[in-house]
């Protein structure tokens, strides 16, 4: 390609002239800034397993893509009024969406046959929109079988050349820290970079701080002394007061059962998508506070968005186009949980995925099964969502493995699949005291709230809580909706609707109320629907309980650092 070419010559000119003409990267943050929001492309294996993750994977041909339509994705960022498309050009498991000289593992090799990154560059220009690109710079350890060798620094420091040569300018690239750094620290990764393209922001979701760009995965609007704003990488992001601007993104898919989120998930949810009003408010609180807004979308298998989410991004443009004078870019319309509000308490949690008990009852054998990515992609958000009145915001500290003390593990676990409930309806003291006596707790966080994940509690219970010591127990399996008359089964992760059966998030956020000292209401006590419990159970709080649980989380706020 004629273009592509020249594009690259003129890019290794100006790198070689860098030194004699440094870049201003105050005036590329404005530039940057005044982008304000673009579209996050996510295209991978992940697209046709129906999974997160897709680790194990031997043959590209594994990348059924039927199509690419990227001048669709460019005129739909268009539409929305977006300034940018952030392209996936590598996740986790090594498969590259451009023609790379690194490895076989790319698209030109699968049955697309065709270099998608470079069609979408030529997309971007044809339509006046900017790119930047997500790069993963670790991979799945399994991966070695497909690298002589295995995944390298010089591998990676390979394709990031190439990236930064062959596809023109780059505003920013989106580093995936989920794996490893690849081999190559973060400081010498932005250095690397910088060397192609000095003026192209470097950032990392999270582990060592580098960079210039803070990224946000899961993040919200927020001024950048809120470090809170950064989603999963808000441990890392605190005491850098450097960063020169700040980015967060979070995917258009709601919470749902099964299936993929950052990626098209599955036909069956075809019809989920968060709201255009969620999407408004949010660009809204990212001019307030001088962000830049990536919302993720996932092409399905032929290589198009879906109508959906074409549908809501265009509605966000008409919005954006016909905002009215009285509420001008820069106030965001008032809504009873924004994010964007500073009176939001933040509390951390670190979640324990106790993996080393198995325990069988009524023929079912229980066993762990809740991973990480559901506990940070789907767990954490519908808690979220249903705090969000209280003005409680619940961050991740963290999710860890842990184990229990084989001496008494058995007594334990028998003890447990007999226990049931008084004629009062609580639930066995003794069994969270023993629960508690084979736990390993040495990994506990004193500044955070724990919670351990094991396979049943017993009683119909799917969760307790000891609020002096910030500590819940749950359980990823229960009999609690058929009133112990059926076998356990696995819990819902959410409820796709209004509470019918509760489901594990339900559980997490209904806990986490006897941590903020908020009480199980007596029967009948109006109004219904309530999260504390009552005679017909659902998600809401009450103003006294919200006016308490939010006094409570004052105590227990992770305090945001001020440069």
């Amino acid at each position: 390609m004629k273009l592509k070419a020249i594009v690259s010559l003129l890019l290794a000119l100006l790198s070689g002239l860098s030194s004699a003409a440094p870049v201003d990267m105050q005036q590329r943050a404005q530039e940057l800034k005044d982008l304000k929001w673009g579209m996050f492309v996510c295209w991978s294996f992940s697209s046709f397993s129906g999974t997160e993750w897709t680790p194990g994977v031997k043959d590209v041909s594994a990348f059924k893509a039927t199509g690419c339509d990227t001048d669709q994705w460019a005129r739909t960022a268009k539409e929305a009024g977006m300034g940018y498309i952030l392209f996936l050009t590598k996740h986790h498991d090594g498969f590259c969406l451009w023609d790379t000289k690194t490895t076989e593992r790319r698209v030109t090799m699968a049955p697309l046959g065709r270099d998608v990154l470079a069609q979408l560059r030529e997309s971007c220009d044809k339509y006046g929109i900017k790119l930047g690109l997500y790069f993963s710079e670790g991979e799945f350890k399994d991966n070695k079988d497909y690298h002589p060798g295995g995944y390298t620094a010089e591998m990676k420091k390979a394709q990031l050349k190439e990236l930064l040569t062959g596809y023109g300018p780059i505003e920013y690239i989106w580093f995936d820290h989920a794996q490893s750094d690849g081999g190559l620290s973060h400081a010498l990764t932005t250095e690397w970079c910088k060397r192609f393209q000095p003026g192209c922001f470097i950032g990392y979701n999270h582990g060592e701080a580098s960079g210039d760009i803070r990224i946000g995965e899961m993040g919200h609007p927020s001024p950048m002394s809120d470090a809170a704003g950064a989603g999963f990488g808000s441990m890392d992001a605190k005491g850098r007061a450097d960063y020169l601007l700040d980015e967060f993104t979070y995917p258009i898919l709601p919470a749902h059962e099964g299936g993929a989120q950052w990626f098209y998930s599955l036909p069956k949810h075809d019809t989920l998508c968060l709201p255009a009003e969620k999407l408004y408010a949010d660009y809204l609180g990212a001019l307030k506070f001088g962000n830049i807004f990536s919302i993720d979308v996932g092409p399905d298998y032929a290589g198009r968005l879906r109508d959906i989410d074409v549908r809501t991004l265009r509605q966000v443009g008409e919005m954006i186009r016909h905002a009215p004078a009285s509420a001008p870019p820069s106030a965001p319309p008032s809504k009873p949980a924004s994010a964007t509000d500073e009176s939001i308490r933040h509390v951390a949690l670190r979640f324990h995925l106790v993996s080393d008990m198995a325990m069988e009852k009524g023929g079912i054998a229980m066993t762990h099964w809740i991973t990480p990515e559901m506990i940070t992609k789907t767990v954490l958000p519908e808690v979220n969502r249903i705090w969000s009145p209280a003005k409680v915001q619940w961050t991740m500290s963290g999710v860890d493995a842990a184990t229990t003390r084989a001496e008494g593990r058995e007594g334990v676990i028998a003890y447990v699949l007999q226990a049931g409930r008084d004629s009062e309806g609580h639930g066995d003291p003794e069994r969270i005291k023993k629960l508690q006596s084979i736990l390993k707790l040495k990994q506990e966080d004193a500044q955070v709230i724990n919670l351990y994940v094991i396979p049943y509690l017993g009683g119909t219970s799917q969760g307790n809580t000891t609020p002096q010591q910030k500590r819940v127990i749950l359980g990823e399996w229960t009999d609690k909706p058929s009133h112990g008359k059926r076998p356990p089964e696995k819990c819902l992760l959410v409820e796709a609707g209004d509470f019918k059966q509760g489901s594990f998030s339900r559980t997490v956020a209904h806990e986490l109320g006897h941590v903020l000292g908020l009480k199980h209401p007596l029967p009948n006590t109006p109004p219904l629907h309530r999260l504390m419990g009552g005679s017909n159970p659902g998600n809401a709080l009450t103003e006294e309980e919200r006016a308490l649980a939010w006094k409570t989380a004052a105590g227990l706020a992770t305090p945001a650092k001020r440069p």
